[in-house]
């Protein structure tokens, strides 16, 4: 069959291969071993990377008795490779570590750090702390080697301290490996530094960095023809997209990794985008359809063991059960099921592992375990934070924190957060769940600190500018020309009153079905009926002379006059408001 298929071996290898393995139960095992590797790396280029994995195995097996250091060497750099693409991280470590322990001992620094290049971080502190002190010891064994090598050894190290949240030595590796990178030329070892400082830059503080990354990485990827560098590159859009809150992009980003998540294949591609299209779902508070996919995203990458699976399911289904309730099952899936005890051994380290636990046992009713959790994690500007989580933290922290009436940490979280105002509420580092724009949370430790005065304070900011309901009520092409003035856009009047015309709530009530928010996800009894009467104030209807009287009195307690009388009457309110205090 060898000599059959002599000059076109690779449409047959794996007829070839199989053939081998039989044989070599009798004789010409390193052979066998030999054609068996090759089929193994013809399944690698095919993408079919759980059979890459096998076969890698198989080789190994047959080639046992014959193979040398650098054939064995070989073989396990090929099968870490084929089981960490199929999702299967512990035993692509394993075989990893094998090889690098070979490769030291035949004084082979480049396969040291190949070693150290085929996995990658996963969020389990255990592994990666295995994986840091493989790529220390190959940062060590590569002084000497090309600046590419270097630079593709860095950016891992770089990933893995950022996962372990030891983030300046991952920025210094990040940067240094980029400049190594740069320098080299070198198209492979330019995408792995690219993917460190993405990580590295995972957090609020780099989304515009993160954004030249994601083109640099999709131009490189195209010149390459590299489908899976391509996808990463798309997600990481996804991820800026998800933190601008433009869902419109999200969408548009899912229909591309879609196409080349089937062109990738294996269960990785599928889980990145079956975990995309949750969180997406979640984000439109079609709850139930956020819960499915995450539970199908989970059943595709459980089966390889990959050690983020269940973390990755937790966090999209702990912000789901925040809106629509934690089911007995979910916690129980969560490991917070109502009769069992708290973990006592939760990683710290990057205080998302333990504040998102904490926060859904005070949203239970838990109160002292998540108490005791909180208090674990020492006072809030000593936390030491991974870049992607921050706003993660901060959110649930503010939550947490008005839960337990920490009310100093409140503010503290608030200060911290505020840095942040345009932003929403996601993890920099892939799909994990969407929690509003950030200025919904600065406004909720706001109220729970009877701050309700400050946006106030900052009205005759040339950047600020209120507009009421009541105001648009009383003269609506007068407020379109205060906002067509304030936004710099030139109209005509003529054009002026055609937009005022059209946005009247009886116009927009004809057109209900056009303009009802989410109307596509059908959650509304009654489209028609979401305009309901378009006056103000019908919430006085629910009150008694008594309750008013009490309302009006707790409102001068909270705000000033001129505040409360913009917020009930809008400005025409505080300038009536002005001239009867200057009357009296």
């Amino acid at each position: 069959m060898e000599k059959v298929h002599a000059g076109r071996p690779e449409a047959h290898l794996f007829e070839i291969a199989r053939h081998w393995a039989v044989a070599a139960v009798v004789g010409g095992a390193a052979r066998a071993a030999d054609w068996i590797e090759r089929a193994g790396a013809e399944a690698m280029r095919n993408h079919a990377y759980e059979e890459g994995a096998k076969l890698f195995k198989l080789a190994l097996d047959v080639g046992v008795d014959e193979l040398d250091a650098a054939g064995r060497c070989r073989l396990l750099l090929g099968c870490g490779a084929a089981r960490h693409l199929s999702s299967d991280l512990p035993g692509g470590l394993d075989a990893c570590l094998r090889a690098a322990a070979l490769a030291a001992e035949m004084g082979r620094p480049d396969l040291v750090a190949q070693a150290a290049l085929v996995t990658e971080p996963t969020f389990s502190q255990q592994t990666d702390l295995v994986m840091r002190r493989l790529c220390e010891t190959a940062i060590a064994a590569v002084r000497s080697e090309p600046a590419a090598l270097r630079a593709r050894v860095l950016a891992r190290y770089a990933q893995v301290c950022d996962y372990l949240a030891d983030v300046g030595p991952a920025r210094a590796a990040s940067k240094q490996s980029l400049a190594l990178a740069e320098r080299s030329g070198d198209c492979d070892a330019l995408m792995a530094a690219l993917h460190a400082r993405q990580v590295v830059c995972s957090g609020p503080d780099g989304l515009d960095e993160r954004v030249t990354l994601a083109d640099r990485l999709l131009a490189l990827a195209g010149e390459a023809a590299s489908p899976d560098e391509q996808l990463w590159g798309h997600l990481w859009c996804i991820d800026v997209a998800f933190e601008r809150g433009d869902f419109g992009r999200v969408a548009r980003e899912m229909e591309v990794v879609a196409r080349l998540a089937q062109e990738v294949r294996g269960p990785f591609a599928r889980w990145q985008l079956q975990r995309c299209r949750a969180m997406l779902a979640q984000a439109h508070a079609r709850f139930e359809d956020a819960r499915r996919l995450a539970d199908e995203a989970f059943a595709t990458i459980a089966p390889t063991g990959h050690p983020a699976a269940v973390l990755m399911r937790d966090a999209l289904l702990s912000v789901v059960g925040h809106h629509a309730g934690y089911s007995a099952e979910l916690l129980a899936a969560m490991g917070l099921a109502e009769d069992t005890e708290v973990p006592s051994d939760l990683e710290t380290a990057g205080v998302i592992r333990a504040l998102a636990p904490a926060w859904v046992l005070a949203e239970v009713g838990r109160l002292p375990d998540a108490a005791g959790i909180y208090r674990s994690l020492g006072a809030v500007f000593d936390w030491r934070l991974s870049p992607h989580s921050t706003l993660f933290t901060y959110t649930f922290g503010i939550g947490l924190a008005i839960a337990l009436d920490a009310r100093d940490d409140v503010a503290s979280l608030r200060d911290l957060l505020s840095d942040y105002r345009g932003h929403h509420v996601i993890s920099g580092a892939g799909a994990l769940g969407y929690f509003g724009p950030v200025e919904l949370w600065i406004g909720t430790a706001a109220a729970h600190l009877g701050l309700f005065d400050t946006f106030w304070d900052r009205r005759d900011q040339d950047n600020i500018a209120l507009f009421h309901y009541s105001d648009l009520l009383i003269d609506l092409p007068g407020q379109l020309r205060h906002l067509s003035d304030v936004l710099g856009i030139a109209v005509t009047d003529e054009r002026l009153d055609q937009f005022a015309d059209a946005a009247t709530f009886d116009r927009m009530r004809l057109r209900a079905d056009d303009l009802v928010p989410d109307v596509g996800n059908r959650i509304w009894r009654s489209n028609r009926d979401f305009f309901h009467r378009g006056h103000n104030r019908q919430w006085e209807e629910l009150l008694d002379d008594d309750g008013l009287r009490s309302y009006d009195a707790r409102v001068a307690d909270l705000v000033p006059p001129d505040l409360a009388a913009w917020t009930h009457h809008g400005w025409h309110g505080v300038n009536t408001s002005a001239v009867l205090a200057q009357r009296v």
